[in-house]
């Protein structure tokens, strides 16, 4: 269910798993929290709460551990691959076709690229320069 918001009222968010595509483990929990997720959650830190959540039961699941920072920061580099290969081919599709759910989406992600962006940015600058 979508969390009811002071606008809206709760409602079922049916996830298309035929769009999946063979990527990280993140980009599953990145690309399902754009959808769920409304801006107003994503300035909390609700996001990386998720993607903590997902890493301890990938873990469970998977048999091995991962470390949290990194894991992080391929999430966030996962978000910013949705938004360059996923969403823009919504966004010209919606020119065709209207996906009123849209907005949201990508206000969502990208709501939550802004706040990373200066962080993920060091941590690709960083990493670079010390290979």
């Amino acid at each position: 269910l979508r969390r009811p918001t002071a606008t809206s009222a709760a409602c079922l968010c049916a996830y298309d798993w035929e769009l999946a595509t063979v990527h990280v483990p993140q980009r599953d929990v990145v690309e399902f929290l754009a959808f769920v997720l409304p801006r107003e959650e994503v300035s909390t830190g609700l996001q990386e709460s998720f993607h903590d959540y997902y890493r301890t039961r990938l873990e469970h699941h998977a048999g091995c551990t991962f470390e949290p920072t990194a894991f992080e920061l391929v999430a966030r580099c996962a978000a910013a691959d949705l938004a360059v290969t996923r969403l823009q081919l919504y966004a010209m599709m919606h020119s065709f076709k209207e996906f009123n759910w849209l907005d949201g989406v990508l206000n969502s992600s990208f709501a939550y690229l802004s706040r990373v962006k200066d962080s993920l940015l060091h941590s690709l600058t960083s990493a670079r320069g010390s290979k």
